[in-house]
């Protein structure tokens, strides 16, 4: 868990600092209640090996004033529509 704006700029950077190229492909978007649930595929390259990672995951997005103000993670999009009430 990581709170607060310093925090995750904190990992972002340290993220985009071992990675040289990084997509974010979404799968599936659907409502969930108040929020909204993606399904997404992350696409990472190495900076130093060069390997790609690829990884499958969902998330729930909390959006007030036109701004994401929360985002919780999942492995399914399953649970990621469970934990949002629907």
């Amino acid at each position: 868990t990581y709170r607060g704006h310093d925090v995750v700029r904190r990992w972002f950077d340290t993220f985009y600092e071992a990675m040289d190229e990084v997509r974010i492909e979404p799968q599936e978007i659907m409502p969930a209640g108040d929020r909204v649930a993606m399904r997404f595929r992350m696409v990472a390259r190495g900076r130093t090996t060069s390997l790609e990672m690829v990884q499958e995951a969902a998330a729930i997005s909390t959006v007030a004033g036109g701004k994401v103000t929360r985002l919780e993670f999942f492995p399914t999009l399953d649970e990621a529509r469970e934990a949002a009430g629907g």
